[in-house]
């Protein structure tokens, strides 16, 4: 059905996209931002405590370096999060889909599949309102819903049509987003015969991954 790691790789003609590249530079870079406030607070306090400053040493000072950690800690997480963002990309080919992530390289073949679809949904409360969409790829076979790499694109619906399962892998995120170039991208090099077509939905039809459902599962193993 779908290949981890072990993958050969995308070949040469693939197209390949990432995702909001300028925004994580931008969260790389303010995370350093507050790790350097933090390390600034974090020696001033010592400096304090110590006695080096030219006033009274006070060891009352030093619990206050609480204060540097909570602006610290979530630099570091942020930044992290960051990196670990900037090695995901997604590749499509004549073979299939690749995902790509901290976790590996994980492969949806065409052949493996029974349905391509586009969904959309505009609504919201803003004005204009937001626009939607989704790619949908639904297996012809039940699949492992908590792969290592895979998991995160993995929905639980109704099935497009009766006979296939109501597992399915989706991308989805607002229209201007990296999934309108996908979308592009696998009606370049998927057959042809496997879209159904394109769907409106409910606003907010997209939940996510079942984050919590996959902690479960796999007793919290991976994230």
């Amino acid at each position: 059905m779908t290949t981890s790691s072990t993958a050969a790789g995308p070949n040469p003609a693939a197209t390949v996209l990432r995702s909001g590249e300028k925004r994580i530079r931008g969260a790389i870079r303010f995370g350093g931002v507050l790790l350097a406030i933090a390390v600034g607070l974090a020696l001033c306090t010592v400096l304090l405590a110590a006695g080096l400053t030219g006033r009274e040493p006070s060891p009352w000072i030093l619990p206050a370096l609480v204060i540097p950690c909570f602006v610290g800690i979530p630099g570091v997480r942020l930044i992290q999060r960051a990196r670990r963002q900037q090695r995901t990309f997604v590749a499509v080919d004549d073979t299939g889909l690749w995902l790509h992530n901290s976790e590996g390289r994980g492969l949806i073949r065409w052949d493996t599949l029974a349905a391509l679809a586009v969904q959309r949904s505009t609504g919201g409360n803003g004005t204009p309102p937001s626009t939607a969409r989704s790619l949908d790829l639904c297996p012809k076979d039940t699949i492992d819903r908590d792969e290592p790499v895979l998991w995160v694109l993995v929905r639980d619906e109704e099935p497009l049509r009766p006979g296939i399962p109501r597992l399915r892998y989706r991308m989805s995120g607002p229209a201007g987003s990296m999934v309108d170039p996908l979308i592009d991208a696998v009606r370049q090099h998927a057959p042809a015969s496997l879209w159904a077509g394109e769907f409106e939905r409910e606003p907010g039809y997209d939940s996510g991954p079942d984050h919590e459902g996959h902690r479960a599962r796999t007793q919290g193993r991976t994230a």
